[in-house]
């Protein structure tokens, strides 16, 4: 029995021992650790502070500067300093060159208004044109009656319609432009591009007309009357498509 608690005691002394052993190894560790953070993060904090403190004098310097200069705070709403600097030559041709603009712009408003109420009296006239010369086409040519009754109206009309129409386009071409803008795919540049058919179209047909005349009796003239009536249409398609597009 006293064996036996003898043996127990020793065990139990033992692992005391142990257990004190591994508390010592482990203080000493933490202390180890403790002791090297110290050291390392002194000269952090230290090589830190100058960086905030120079920091903090740029921002006071920055700061300052504005206040020392005043010149970027301060601005001229009415724009008196460069007004005083200009010459009164410099003023007064600033102040012509405006009412030139202005006088300029009138006088474009009152040429484009009149081409435009132009542009649709000149569409009218050359629409009966059209149908005329297509009465005319059928009395000489489909019908073979031969009687000659629309050739002096058609004459007239394509007179009057070509007259009408150059001077129509001369309003838009001549007018002045004080207000140049760049060119772009819009309704204005559709119907630049389709007057500028219709004026072809135009061209040809005061062309073809007299050589139709000239060439009565030959076996041509009823082709090149053909295509002189096929020309009417196409400038009369170009020149409405030019008309709605300026008009929307």
């Amino acid at each position: 029995m006293s064996v036996s608690n003898r043996t127990s005691d020793r065990s139990v002394l033992v692992r005391s021992m142990n257990l004190s052993l591994r508390i010592r190894r482990w203080s000493v560790l933490c202390l180890w650790l403790a002791a090297y953070s110290v050291c390392f993060a002194q000269p952090a904090k230290s090589e830190s502070a100058p960086t905030a403190a120079t920091s903090s004098d740029k921002q006071t310097e920055s700061a300052a500067q504005p206040a020392a200069s005043g010149g970027d705070l301060s601005f001229d709403l009415f724009e008196d300093d460069k007004k005083k600097t200009e010459s009164p030559e410099q003023a007064k041709a600033a102040v012509d060159a405006a009412l030139a603009t202005e006088k300029a712009g009138r006088i474009r408003r009152a040429m484009l208004t009149t081409h435009q109420a132009m542009g649709f009296s000149t569409l009218a006239a050359l629409a009966t044109t059209l149908v005329i010369g297509q009465f005319n086409y059928q009395d000489k040519y489909v019908n073979g009656q031969f009687t000659g009754r629309f050739e002096r109206a058609h004459l007239g009309l394509g007179i009057a319609t070509s007259v009408m129409f150059a001077t129509t386009g001369s309003l838009a071409l001549f007018s002045p432009d004080p207000y140049p803008k760049k060119y772009r795919l819009d309704t204005a540049m559709i119907h630049r591009v389709a007057m500028a058919m219709a004026t072809a179209g135009m061209v040809t047909q005061m062309v073809l007309g007299p050589i139709v005349d000239w060439r009565t009796g030959r076996l041509d003239q009823p082709r090149l009357a053909l295509g002189h009536l096929i020309t009417g249409y196409a400038t009369f398609a170009f020149m409405a498509t030019g008309t709605i597009a300026y008009f929307f």
